[in-house]
């Protein structure tokens, strides 16, 4: 059975593409990165973020911040509640390998196929694992939504 490692592959991974040209973005911080954040907020200051690629992000633009684990009901209720936010319905842009493992992100092909399956995904909490892996499963990242000229 042949299989490849999709773990890390990604810097950064684009979740969604809105048909208006806006992208949704995920991609790790740092701990100073979520404690800048949680400063500005906290002393009513205007978001300002400033991400390592020049991407400047202000408030309006930023979903979710800090640490995520899929595995955690809190917190898959929060992505849930963000659904909207990070993706539509309109667009079937979801794409994910069908055999993956998710603690050695090995992706495995189907003794019977000639190529790797893959399927349209439609949960936002496993379409935002499966992104995880590709970014190396940080202990930080970053949600935003912004035009797609700004990469």
């Amino acid at each position: 059975m042949k299989k490849i490692n999709i773990r890390g592959i990604c810097g950064r991974a684009i979740l969604h593409h809105f048909n208006n040209n806006n992208i949704v973005v995920m991609q790790p911080i740092t701990k100073k990165v979520v404690e800048d954040i949680e400063n500005q907020l906290e002393n009513n200051k205007n978001l300002y973020i400033h991400l390592k690629n020049n991407v400047r992000l202000t408030q309006s633009e930023v979903i979710l911040y800090g640490e995520i684990n899929t595995d955690d009901d809190n917190d898959k209720k929060l992505l849930e509640s963000c659904e909207n936010k990070i993706w539509d319905w309109t667009t079937w842009n979801h794409i994910a390998y069908s055999e993956v493992d998710y603690e050695t992100g090995d992706v495995y092909q189907n003794e019977n196929k000639k190529a790797f399956l893959n399927y349209s995904m439609c949960d936002i909490v496993k379409w935002i694992k499966y992104n995880l892996l590709l970014i190396n499963n940080p202990e930080y990242i970053i949600i935003y939504k912004i035009p797609k000229n700004w990469l």
